[in-house]
This record gives structure tokens, C-alpha cells and sequence, in this order.
């Protein structure tokens, strides 16, 4: 039997197509009449059709390939009137007459079967990309899912690039739902990777539609069964329409009737169209190196086939975070001097605080800190050793640069990373040097801790609240050191504390950096002994508090005859660490936490 199917199409639709595949429109249906024989297709535009409405055999199929909603329903009405079937390729809408179907998934159809796809991952949150036609979907996912997801909607003249810059990175890294036109997908997936946004944790997931033109490893598409394999609107509507002349073709007795196709249009070919168009089944599909793959049914949502996602991981992604990267002066190198005798490994300040912001929820919700080490010099700054140094790993900065605790790194870090054209936006340190926060000369510089001269104010006040009176203090002559001491005694003034040793000999001089050295001023140790304090207070170098503390067992005292407190906390782990160079070995009998 010979079927007449006329195609509307509109002239905007034409020109769309060319511009697409640069082909004649009715090259999509010259594949159906190679296809099956017995299909005649006859032309028209919807003027035409208008003029000959009466005119249309009872045996046509009228489909609609125009975008103009209006034309829908004037050829809706027409085709009730007729009683013809009138298939269309657009979103289906409820005013359309009983015998108009359409091409495209029922919306509901697929918001269930998507819902299906994201609870059965347990992927209750993400970034969800529309298009205006699609915006539909936004309030349909978030009754679901209580606006769970954020929503961006784009179009094809969107600037991708600033849309992932400004509103995209904020948020994190995320599960990527893409329900837009294929070539802006495809643009969106260049960005999350130019932005280092997409991760091997992250999924993307994406509509028929905007799949077409992407072939990203590990991505899945939820396609209408029969469909999974379609590269363009073209195919995707040659395929939809074979799938449909199959069935009719295939309907016992169908080709064998004599009798008009009206006759038997309720019959056969409603229930028929019901079936194919009503039901909407889809099937999940999983890129997997440029093939496409059905890995599972979104109904029914049995999983039959190993997944692949981002990166080739094949574990199923859950919402993550977006990597941050720092760095942090770690080590114990210097350019000309020789190794410092403890190393800052034992800082674990940074480590400690970089953990709580990646375990925690409150600080930086949607992102993860991830550190990197440098060891381009602890206590000495030589700008061509530290310029070297950077260089090597200049892609390991990061946006944060955490330099030693020493004031000449510190700012030497500042100078070195404008010479290698890393627009840092923040150096953390801890160094006293006012000079440091000046403005107008290192702008980028902030302070991750209170400065040691503050640090000594409250030691102080701690002491006090634990019922001390009365102390020792030695200090080395050093800028830094010198500044906490003289904060140490205006405060311990103030809260009437004793300090029993004279001040004559409470000073270390600078250039005292060994064990030896320091033998040449047992006069300032002895004082501490003959004062018969209890506690003392050291301020120095952590080479020389150790050296103290030998020369003080040397010089008679034992376990339990003082207790020391160290002003620079961060370098009571560097006990533990052997020593060389000329410092004696350190006595384990000592004991160095305060008693209350």
C-alpha cells in the first residue's frame, strides 16, 4: 500500500538546515523514501498546505518539521479535522489535537526517567545547564530535589568562557548536567577543563540533544531508545521516523489491507503512535574511547555494562570539591649555609589547618586545598638559589604561597615571584617584620598568624592565669627575638611577675650559633641556675635553646630541677630531630612542658 506524507516545511526552518549541513531539507526524507518504497513524499510549505486543505488525501501523514508553534496548532487543527496524523519535531504541547504526536521525549516522561538516572547514583546536587527551551526543566528537578542544583542558562551567543569564570568556579567542582544545544555543550566541556573544574570525580550527564557533537570519554547521555547513536538533528529525526514506519509496517495484516487508510487509522495506527511516542523509553549510555555504549535502562535502571567516567575512573563520581592549589616552604635546603639541623616538616601548622578547611563544611564549602612543597631555603635568601628553585616548580604555586617563618624568605619570596610573572593574589606568613605589611611595597602579603611579638604579650597573661610569679628569661640579640623580649617584660610588668635573672645576663649574643660558641658565655646559663628559678622562659634560635638546654645539664641540672618553655612553640618537635655541626646531643632526661 502507498503512503503520502507531506512534509511542511517552513522557509526559516530551511535556511537553518543549510546552515547546519549545507544540504537540500529534503534530503532528511530521501533517506525514508530509499528506506521503503511504498512511501511517496510530496513538498509543501505551509501556505500551500493551507490552500489545498481539503484537498488532502485520507491516506497522508502530515509531518511537521517547522519550528513555528503557531503553525502546530493550525495544522493540529487541520489534521483533527481530516483525521489525519500529524507528527511534528518539536516539544509537545498540551493543546495539540488527539491525532498530533511529536518527535521529541514528553517532557514528564523524561524528567522521570532522568530522576531515575540521578537517584539511583545518589547525585542529589549539581550544576545544571539549559537552554531557554529547555528552562522548563528547572522548576520540574527542583520540586524533586528541594533547589538542590544551581541553574545556569545559556545560548549559543553566550560567552561560554566568562560564564564559567564568574559564575561556574564559585561554586566548585560539581556533577555537570547538560541540557543545551550540542555546540554549547561542547563549549561548556572546554571550559570546565581549561578551568581545571572538571575533575576525575566529576560526571556529566547530557540530553540527546546536546550530545550530537561530543565525544568525551566518560560522559553519559540519556537517549531515547533507538536513538543512541544520532549525531544531529538530521539523523535523530530519520531515525525517529524509521523507528515509526517500522512499527507501522510491521502491524499484522497492515500492508495487506485493501481498504482506505482511514479505516483503519484508530486501530492501528493511533494505537501505534501511542505506543511509540507515549511510551519514551530511554536508555543510559556511557562514552567509552569514541563508542557509545548502553550500559543500562532508565525505567527499570539495571545497570548491565561497566561504567566510565571523567579520567576513565570507574567509580561512581559524588559530588567533590574544586582543587585549590598552594604551596608551602618546606625543607631544610639553604643556598650557601649548611643545612639548617631541624627541618620545617615538623611545622605541621599548615597541614593541620589545610586538613580542618578540607575535612570541615563551614570554611570553603566547594573547595579542597591542595599543597605543595618547596624547599628553596629556610633561615637565607639568595635571590638567583630562590629564583631557580621557583622556576622548577613554577605550576606548583598555586594561588597561596606559605614562605618560611624567617623575615629575609619571607620578603624574598615576594621578590621572586613578580621576576617569574606569577600574579600570586596572597603570601602567608608569619614574620614580624612590620615592613612586610606595608602596602605600597608588598601588596599581596597577609598574615596567617599573630605576630610573635603578640605571642609574647600572651604568654605572659597565660603564665599568670596559671598561678606563675616568678620566671627566668634568656633571649638572643636578634631583631625578632629582641622585640618579643621587651614585650615580655612590659607585660610581665604589668601583671607584677618576677623575672629573677639580672638583666645584664639574660642576653644571648647573635653571633652564638653552636654549642661551642655558647660555652664562652656559661656566665649567662649559671645566672639562671643561681637565681633558683623554677621556670624558664627561652626566646632564641632553636639551635641555641637546645644548645642551652645541653649546657644546662653539662653545667649540674636534671630531670625535673627547671622547667623550659619555648616562646616559639613551632619548634618543640625539632628536639626529636638529630643534629650535627658542632651541638652536642640532646639529653632526652630534660623535661620541657610546664607544671602547673
Amino acid at each position: 500500500m502507498l503512503f503520502k506524507i507531506v512534509a511542511i516545511l517552513t522557509l526559516g526552518w530551511c535556511l537553518n538546515l543549510l546552515i547546519v549541513d549545507e544540504k537540500e531539507p529534503k534530503e532528511i526524507f530521501d533517506s525514508l523514501e530509499e528506506s521503503y518504497i511504498n512511501i511517496y513524499i510530496e513538498y509543501k510549505i505551509l501556505e500551500e498546505l493551507i490552500k489545498i486543505e481539503y484537498e488532502i488525501d485520507r491516506d497522508t501523514i502530515i509531518i511537521d518539521l517547522s519550528s513555528n508553534i503557531q503553525s502546530h496548532f493550525w495544522i493540529s487543527q487541520l489534521a483533527s479535522r481530516q483525521r489525519i496524523l500529524h507528527i511534528i519535531n518539536d516539544d509537545f504541547n498540551k493543546g495539540y489535537s488527539t491525532w498530533t504526536f511529536s518527535l521529541k521525549p514528553y517532557p514528564d516522561r523524561y524528567i522521570n526517567s532522568l530522576v531515575n538516572v540521578l537517584k539511583n547514583f545518589n547525585w542529589s546536587s549539581g550544576i545544571v545547564f539549559l537552554s531557554d527551551k529547555n528552562s522548563w526543566m528547572k522548576e520540574k528537578i527542583s520540586k524533586i530535589f528541594d533547589n538542590d542544583f544551581h541553574y545556569i542558562i545559556v545560548e549559543s551567543k553566550t560567552d561560554i568562557s566568562q560564564v564559567i569564570d564568574r559564575e561556574v568556579f564559585r561554586l566548585g567542582s560539581y556533577l555537570y548536567y547538560l541540557f543545551t544545544e550540542s555546540n554549547i555543550s561542547e563549549d561548556i566541556i572546554q571550559n570546565l577543563i581549561r578551568t581545571n573544574l572538571l575533575l576525575k570525580d566529576s560526571g556529566i550527564l547530557l540530553s540527546q540533544e546536546s550530545s550530537y557533537n561530543t565525544n568525551f570519554n566518560g560522559a553519559l547521555i540519556l537517549a531515547s531508545k533507538g536513538q543512541e547513536n544520532t549525531k544531529s538533528y538530521e539523523q535523530e529525526t530519520v531515525q525517529s521516523l524509521k523507528n515509526l514506519f517500522s512499527q507501522m509496517f510491521a502491524a499484522q495484516n497492515f500492508n495487506n489491507t485493501g481498504n482506505d487508510i482511514n479505516f483503519i487509522m484508530k486501530d492501528i495506527l493511533m494505537s501505534i503512535c501511542e505506543s511509540h511516542f507515549c511510551a519514551n523509553s530511554f536508555n543510559l549510555v556511557n562514552i567509552q574511547s569514541g563508542n557509545r555504549v548502553i550500559i543500562g535502562d532508565s525505567l527499570s535502571f539495571s545497570i548491565n555494562d561497566s561504567i566510565i567516567f571523567p579520567c576513565n575512573s570507574l567509580l561512581i563520581p559524588e559530588p567533590c570539591k574544586k582543587i585549590i592549589k598552594v604551596s608551602i616552604s618546606n625543607g631544610s635546603i639553604n643556598p650557601t649555609t649548611p643545612p639548617m639541623p631541624f627541618t620545617h616538616t615538623n611545622y605541621y601548622g599548615c597541614y593541620t589547618a589545610i586538613n580542618q578547611i578540607n575535612t570541615g563544611q563551614d570554611l570553603i564549602e566547594n573547595f579542597m586545598l591542595s599543597p605543595s612543597t618547596f624547599d628553596c631555603g629556610v633561615s637565607e635568601y639568595n635571590s638567583t638559589f630562590m629564583y631557580n628553585c621557583f622556576s622548577k616548580k613554577f605550576d606548583d604555586i598555586g594561588v597561596m604561597h606559605f614562605p618560611s617563618s624567617f623575615t629575609p624568605v619571607v620578603s624574598g619570596t615576594m621578590l621572586t615571584l613578580p621576576k617569574l610573572n606569577h600574579s600570586i593574589p596572597l603570601i602567608a606568613g608569619m614574620s614580624n617584620d612590620d615592613v612586610l605589611t606595608l602596602p605600597q611595597k608588598y601588596p599581596f602579603f597577609s598574615r596567617t598568624s599573630f605576630d610573635y611579638v603578640y605571642v609574647a604579650a600572651q604568654f605572659i597573661k597565660v603564665l599568670y592565669t596559671m598561678g606563675w610569679k616568678n620566671c627566668a628569661v634568656l633571649y638572643q640579640v636578634e631583631p625578632l627575638y629582641t622585640a618579643m623580649y621587651q614585650q615580655f617584660v612590659e607585660t610581665a610588668e604589668k601583671y607584677n611577675m618576677n623575672i629573677l635573672n639580672r638583666e645584664y645576663l639574660r642576653a644571648i649574643p647573635g653571633d652564638v650559633n653552636n654549642y661551642e660558641a655558647l660555652l664562652n658565655h656559661t656566665e649567662i646559663v649559671q645566672e639562671v641556675i643561681n637565681s633558683n628559678a623554677r621556670l624558664l622562659i627561652m626566646i632564641m634560635l632553636a639551635d641555641i635553646s637546645i644548645a642551652t638546654m645541653d649546657l644546662f645539664y653539662d653545667l649540674g641540672l636534671r630531670n625535673g630541677d627547671l622547667i623550659v618553655l619555648w616562646a616559639m612553640p613551632a619548634w618543640i618537635n625539632t628536639i626529636y630531630v638529630p643534629r650535627s655541626g658542632g651541638l652536642a646531643g640532646y639529653r632526652r632526661i630534660w623535661n620541657l612542658y610546664p607544671r602547673t
